[in-house]
C-alpha cells in the first residue's frame, strides 16, 4: 500500500501487508535506496519512506523496481 501525499511531496510511504517483511533490506538488495520505517513512530520493518527519483534517475529506478517484482 502507498500512503497518499501531496503532489509537491517527493516522498512516499510504502507498507507491505505482511509485518514480517523487511521492506528496507528487500529494496536495498534490489538496488533501491529508501529510509527504513522502524525509525519512525508507529511504523515497522514492513514500511519504508521512498524518495521519488529525479527525472534523470527514473529509468534506472524503474529497471530496479521491475527486476525486484519478478522475484514475487
Amino acid at each position: 500500500s502507498i500512503a497518499e501525499t501531496s503532489l509537491s511531496v517527493p516522498i512516499m510511504l510504502v507498507t507491505c501487508e505482511d509485518p514480517e517483511v523487511d521492506l528496507f533490506h528487500l529494496l536495498l538488495h534490489g538496488g533501491i535506496k529508501s529510509e527504513p520505517g522502524e525509525g519512525f513512530e508507529s511504523l515497522g520493518r514492513n514500511s519504508i519512506r521512498l524518495r521519488i527519483p529525479s527525472p534523470e534517475k527514473l529509468e534506472e529506478f524503474n529497471t530496479c523496481w521491475k527486476e525486484l517484482l519478478k522475484r514475487f
